[in-house]
C-alpha cells in the first residue's frame, strides 16, 4: 500500500511540474482566444541582447542601455482583419521599465489603470509592471478598440503577476 501511495504522489508531482514547464513566452503573452476572436499569427518570438537589433533596428541600443534582458513578441489578429502586435520587454530592474514608460507619450495621455502606469495612445496601449514594459499596438483606432486594448493589457498584467 505504501509503495502505491509513493508512486501516486510522484505521479501527481510530475503532472504539476509539467504544467509549470511551459516556456515563459507562453505564460506571459496572451493565449489565442483569451478575448473573443483573438487569433495568434505565427509563433511567439523571443529576442535577447545579441539579436534585439533584428527586431528594433535603430532602437535596440537605447533599450540595451536601459537594462534590456529579453523581448517576448507575438502578432495577433481579431475579426475584421484587425492586426495587432504585443511586445513585452523584460528589463533588469523595475526602475528601467518605469524610465522607459515615462518616455512613451505626452503627459496628458489617457491613464487606464493597468500595471503600475499605463497610457492609451492612437491605437496602442503601453504599461509597465515591475521590470516589464508592455506595448500593444495596432493601426486600428476607435473607442471600441480601446476596450480591446485594455482587456488585452489586463490579461498580460495578470500573466506577469503570475510569473513574478
Amino acid at each position: 500500500m505504501k509503495r502505491t501511495s509513493v508512486w501516486a504522489i510522484l505521479l501527481v508531482a510530475g503532472v504539476l511540474l509539467a504544467g509549470c514547464s511551459k516556456p515563459v513566452e507562453e505564460r506571459i503573452l496572451p493565449a489565442p482566444g483569451s478575448i473573443p476572436g483573438l487569433e495568434g499569427r505565427g509563433k511567439a518570438k523571443v529576442y535577447g541582447k545579441e539579436d534585439l537589433w533584428e527586431y528594433m533596428d535603430g532602437g535596440a541600443e537605447h533599450y540595451l542601455k536601459k537594462g534590456f534582458v529579453r523581448l517576448f513578441t507575438r502578432n495577433y489578429r481579431l475579426p475584421g482583419d484587425v492586426r495587432l502586435t504585443v511586445d513585452i520587454f523584460e528589463l533588469e530592474k523595475p526602475e528601467y521599465a518605469s524610465e522607459l514608460f515615462q518616455e512613451e507619450g505626452p503627459a496628458d495621455s489617457l491613464e487606464v489603470g493597468i500595471g503600475e502606469g499605463s497610457i492609451l495612445l492612437q491605437g496602442s496601449l503601453v504599461f509597465y509592471r515591475n521590470r516589464f514594459l508592455v506595448r500593444v499596438t495596432s493601426v486600428e483606432e476607435s473607442q471600441k478598440f480601446e476596450r480591446v486594448l485594455s482587456d488585452l493589457g489586463a490579461i498580460i498584467d495578470r500573466n506577469i503577476r503570475k510569473i513574478m
